[in-house]
Order: C-alpha cells, then structure tokens, then sequence
C-alpha cells in the first residue's frame, strides 16, 4: 500500500504524528496502531514493506529519507529534518512537516521515523515575528492615518491576520464620539479575488507603499460604510462596550440572542465579525472590526491570543501619536508664542530706543542750555564794548572754554547712541593711570583723599585708544570721589595677568546697595541729584569696544572695587 501525498497530509493533520520502525534494509516492522485504524487495516500490514514504497516520493527522495536512516543506524546519532511544506492543490493551505529519525535500542537494530505536523507551531512562530515586524513598523510611524492604514493592513493581509475587511473607528474626546477612522479591504468578490492575488508577492512594507500613493484616507473604497460608523460614548452599543471593559477580542453574530442592537450587522452586510479593542492605561482609543465578507470562511478564535497582543500594541503605538501630535501642536503653540514674545521684545526696544533717544535729546538740551546762555551773553557784552580789548579777551576765553565744555557734551551723547570710535594705539596704560590722577589733583585734595599707587612696572604695551580709555577711567574715578567723605581712601592697582591687563581701582566709601548694584550701568541710572547717569554706561561701552570687559564688587559701609580687564596686543602668526 502506497500512502499518497494527500491521505498521509490528511491523516497526519488528524493524528499529528505517523511512525514507521524499520530495519536496516529499510524494511518496516511496525507502525503506530491509530494509523491502522484510520486506514482501516490490521496493524500488521505493512510489516515487511520497504518503507521508501510507502511513503510519497516528494519526501522520500527530496529529503532523502534512505540517506538519514543508514546514517543514524552506522553512527548512532539522531537526525531531524525541519520545515518541510506541503500544500494541498485544492485549497492552498499549507502543512508544516518534521521528521525525526532516531535509533532504537532492541535485540535487533531498528530505527523510528516520526513524521509529524507542526503546522501549528510553525504557524504560531510565524505570526510570533510577524508581531515583531508589526510593532518595529508601528514604532516608525508618527503619522496617524499612516499608522491607521499599517493597523488595518496587518488586519487584512493574508501574510498577517488575513481578514477580508478592517474597519478602525476612534474616540474623538473633544465631541464624546467613536467615529469611523479608515476601512480596508476589497467591495466585491472580484476585486477581493484580485487584491489577494497580488498582496500575496508583496511583503508588509511593500503593503504600505500603496498609502503613500493616496491623497486622502476618502480615497480608500470602503469610505462610504466608513461614515457611517459612529456611536456616542455614552450610548455604546452592549457589544462594542463588552469589548472595551474587557479589554478582550471578542466574536460577534448576527443571530445571538445577547444582541438587540442588529444595525452595524446592516451597515457592514455581515452576519459575523470579530471587535478588537484598542485600551491603554484604562483610556479607550477606539477600536477595530473585522470580518470575512467575500471568502465567508468562519471566524475561529484560534488566534485570538494573537490579536490581543496585536490589540494591545496598536493601542499602545496610536496612543504614541497622539502622544507625538499633541507635543507636536504644543511646540507649533509655543514656536508662534515665542514669534510673539519676539514681536513684543522688538517692539519694546523699539520703545526703549525712542525712550533714549528722547531722554539723551533732554541731557543734550540740559547741557547746553547754560553753555550756549553764557557764549550768547559774553558775546553781546563783546559787541556792546568791542574797543575794551581787555573785555574782548576775557569774554572770548569763556566764550572759548564753553564752546569746549559742548564739545565734551555733544562727545558724550554721540559715544552714548553711536558707541565710542576709538583707533588703538600701543600704550602704557600706567602712564594713562597717571595722567588722570595729575588732572584731578585738585579733587583729591579738596576732600583730602589719600591715592595709593601700586603699578606694575614691566607691564607690556597694549592697544588701546588713549583718550577713549582716559575718559572711561576718568568717570570711575570721579565716582569713587564723589562716594567718599572727607579723608577717603582710593588704591589702584595694575596687574599682568595671562592675556590681560588688570586696572583695579579701590576704594573706602559707603559701597552700593545690591539692588543699585545690577543697574549702575543702565543709561540714565543715577543717584545723585545732579547728571542724568550716562558715565558708567558710556565706561562700560567704551572697555567693550575694546574687547574687554568690567568687574564691580561692592559692600556697604566698606567700599567698592572696580575691575577693568583690557586684552594684551596678540601676536601675529
């Protein structure tokens, strides 16, 4: 007797192994009793045959079966044969075979041939790393009906799920509504018959590109019966609700007696489907309908252990879209506010320079209000009496020293607005130093300040512009004067640091409170009753463009310390 392709596939799928004991000339001893029974004959048989007579030739010589038993039996060691696959011409299904052949320990030499369906293990493996692939491809996506369309693909996709039609509705929270989302899959038997002949040369991802072909998800044909999924959140019908507080893939038909509500068996045509709940962290998603509509194959809950996990995930990765959407409009929220805030900031120093324009107009008016008043009234007493040569003289020489004192005045404002223009020079900054304590010799005396000098005598050169650093010196000393009382001390040092040249200029007075402290070189920051607090800033501005930079130190009651830090000459290379 001949077992043929089709009755040994047959009766393997019903007993789930078939063994054959034979001997060294391949001759069969024994075979498992259940395979007798199915065949109906008595256990003995086959005894005697050659077993390479019984079994169907594409096991026998593509897997080489004669090979394997002589092998086993002259080295003792047991062989398997993996993933051998049979498909029946009839039906296309697929049947995963192994074969075990081991040695067996008698009087007489025997070896077994175990010749088992593993198609359910197989299968299983299979769609274990089709899981895998789903999830690492859902990962990826950050776009939702992208992802929708990945969901409902593996739904339908014979190398997945293979359900004729997916349909994925989501919960749209701000309106308390589930509303069809996307449908997948074929309107008729012919196009069904078409679409499955050519999804089945192409892989998941290959899938996916015809996503990338459409304009919108109205596009997709099942659209229409789209639409015409939604139910409010609060009136879910009991089977979608079932689903959902089970958190469970449940089978749904038309003729249960559970069911009152018959309307979505109308809107999709069907009288059987399956819901697939998409939960997260007790927050419901949506979910998805499947059904076999054009194959009418029954649904089986052979592998709803994998749609829960497939259930569970798809949950997991739409809420990482939304997720990734939400952040993403709160970063297009805060990229407009930060437009604001800079229209805002722009518009505020588009004020601030108004305000200092306007105020630096009222120093220069307050300025020289009382220089051009005394240039006009000596030179109408010039004009009254021009032949009193003596009082010619004398007016001219105020006339003189108040159009300078505009110039220091008009030198300021410009330094203020525009920055200083300086053109460097190599100098030795101690004798800058110097020069300013000979010119305010008088002031010194007149409160009767001690100045101690410690200057460095190998300082280098460095570059500077002379009269600019001068004058920016000159307004620290002036206030460390004004901030003394009578027998105040002042100490200035110089020091040669690595890269720099360090002015420190000391003093005793009363120091600066903190909260003056951070304002002292804001324009128009003053504490005195008299000038309009542009010195310090037009300091600061005049060290900048130097490329150094100011240090203050202050402390009340016991003096403040200014630290001016002007970068040495670089060498060429």
């Amino acid at each position: 007797m001949n077992l043929n392709s089709e009755s040994l596939i047959g009766i393997l799928r019903k007993l789930k192994t078939i063994i054959f004991a034979v001997d060294k000339d391949l001759k069969v001893q024994f075979v498992n009793a259940s395979l007798c029974r199915e065949l109906g004959i008595e256990n003995d048989c086959f005894t005697g045959e050659n077993v390479l007579n019984l079994l169907p030739e594409y096991i026998t010589h593509e897997y080489n079966i004669m090979t394997a038993i002589k092998t086993v039996f002259e080295s003792n060691n047991d062989l398997e044969i993996h993933s051998i696959y049979y498909t029946d011409p009839n039906t296309q299904k697929e049947t995963n075979i192994d074969i075990e052949v081991k040695r067996v320990k008698s009087e007489k030499p025997l070896v077994l041939l175990l010749i088992n369906d593993t198609t359910g293990i197989a299968k299983r493996g299979a769609g274990l790393l089709l899981l895998f692939e789903l999830f690492y491809l859902m990962q990826e996506t950050k776009d939702l009906d992208k992802l929708c369309y990945l969901i409902l693909t593996a739904v339908t996709a014979g190398q997945a799920f293979g359900f004729n039609r997916g349909f994925l509705l989501l919960v749209d929270g701000g309106k308390g509504l589930l509303k069809g989302r996307m449908g997948l899959g074929p309107t008729s038997s012919e196009e069904a018959r078409k679409i499955w002949k050519q999804a089945s040369r192409k892989n998941l991802k290959e899938l996916l590109f015809t996503f990338n072909k459409l304009n919108s998800k109205e596009e997709l044909p099942l659209y229409p019966i789209v639409e015409k999924l939604f139910y409010r959140m609060d009136a879910l019908p009991d089977i979608i609700k079932k689903s959902i507080d089970q958190k469970m893939v449940i089978k749904v038909e038309r003729m249960s007696k559970e069911i009152e509500e018959k309307k979505i068996f109308d809107i999709l045509d069907i009288d059987e489907f399956i819901i697939l709940p998409l939960v997260s962290d007790n927050r419901t998603f949506g979910i998805i309908l499947a059904d076999n509509k054009f194959n009418r194959i029954p649904i089986s809950d052979e592998n709803f252990d994998e749609l829960n996990i497939f259930s569970d995930y798809s949950s997991l990765a739409i809420k990482g879209v939304m997720e990734y959407r939400r952040l993403e409009n709160r970063k297009k929220e805060l990229e407009e506010y930060q437009k604001l805030v800079n229209r805002l900031k722009d518009t505020l120093r588009f004020s601030e320079k108004l305000s200092a324009l306007s105020e630096t107009v009222a120093y220069i008016a307050h300025e020289i209000r009382i220089p051009l008043s005394n240039i006009g009234g000596f030179a109408s007493g010039i004009l009254r009496k021009p032949d009193d040569l003596e009082r010619v003289r004398k007016n001219a020489g105020i006339i003189a020293d108040e159009t300078k004192r505009l110039e220091r005045v008009l030198d300021r404002a410009i330094t203020f607005v525009k920055g200083p223009e300086i053109h460097l020079r190599l100098e030795n900054i101690n004798d800058v130093i110097k020069d300013i304590l000979e010119s305010m010799a008088n002031d010194f005396h007149e409160k009767d300040i001690t100045v101690t000098k410690s200057l460095d005598t190998n300082l280098p050169l460095i570059p500077i512009d002379r009269d600019r650093i001068k004058q920016g010196l000159l307004n620290i000393f002036r206030n460390a004067v004004y901030s003394l009382e009578k027998s105040g001390e002042i100490n200035i040092k110089t020091i040669d640091k690595k890269d720099t040249v360090k002015i420190e200029i000391k003093d005793n007075g009363g120091g600066i409170p903190a909260e003056i402290l951070q304002n002292i070189f804001n324009p128009f920051f003053t504490t005195r009753k008299r000038g309009l607090g542009l010195g310090l800033t037009i300091t600061q501005k005049i060290i900048n463009a130097h490329g150094g930079f100011i240090k203050v130190e202050s402390e009340v009651q016991k003096g403040t310390t200014f630290s001016i830090f002007l970068n040495k000459k670089k060498e060429s290379k």
